[in-house]
């Protein structure tokens, strides 16, 4: 069996005073320093989750600015094509009223110059008749018909 001498009794009651004199001064802050690095750490977890979601919306919405700002530029890409298409058609519209006027003019330039030719040809025509009759009642010893002398 074994005996219990006094010295282990003492030893064992040193240990136990000694241990009631440390918990308060070395366990209890240990433990809350424990607690105090467990908080932090939840905190760092949940400020980690708070920051990727807001990271998440973030992305989010940049793409969707990101999206309306490019659907934005081909609208206005489209509208400023629309524009030049209009202004182009307007010019080529004008261009070809230019042109159809400038024939038109053309063709009444032409018309009076013909209708000039027509006219002096025609009194050259009669001129030329007259000449030609006289001509012909000279030759057969007749009286001309104009007063005209033959040349």
């Amino acid at each position: 069996m074994m005996t219990i001498d006094g010295t282990a009794l003492i030893v064992f009651l040193s240990f136990f005073v000694f241990m009631l004199l440390m918990k308060p001064l070395f366990w209890e802050p240990m433990l809350a320093l424990k607690q105090q690095r467990e908080t932090h750490v939840q905190a760092g977890e949940v400020a980690a989750v708070q920051a990727r979601q807001k990271a998440e919306q973030l992305e989010t919405d940049v793409a969707k600015k990101m999206g309306e700002a490019r659907q934005k530029a081909q609208d206005i890409i489209q509208k400023k094509r629309d524009e030049a298409r209009a202004r182009a058609n307007q010019h080529l519209a004008q261009s070809r009223q230019s042109v159809v006027d400038q024939q038109r003019e053309r063709s009444a330039q032409l018309e009076a110059r013909q209708q000039a030719v027509s006219d002096e040809l025609a009194g050259q025509r009669d001129e030329f008749v007259r000449l030609m009759a006289d001509r012909v009642l000279a030759a057969f010893n007749m009286q001309p018909v104009s007063s005209s002398k033959p040349g």
